[in-house]
């Protein structure tokens, strides 16, 4: 997984996938999904993401592991 906040764009990008995307849907407004040829999301892009998130949140992250 990678995220990635651009600040010149106001853009985060969350990637799940390195898979080829084929499709993309946009969720909500400004929220849209990147779609493999099976519809699984590989990526997010959040648009004007410092109207949504602080800059605070935008800076940090925390990844967590779950028990599998």
């Amino acid at each position: 997984m990678r995220v990635i906040y651009d600040t010149e764009t106001d853009i985060l990008d969350i990637y799940l996938s390195s898979a080829e995307r084929y499709n993309s849907r946009e969720l909500s407004p400004g929220v849209i999904a990147d779609l493999d040829e099976d519809n699984n999301i590989i990526a997010l892009e959040i648009l004007d993401a410092s109207t949504r998130y602080s800059t605070e949140e935008l800076a940090k992250f925390s990844f967590e592991r779950t028990p599998v």
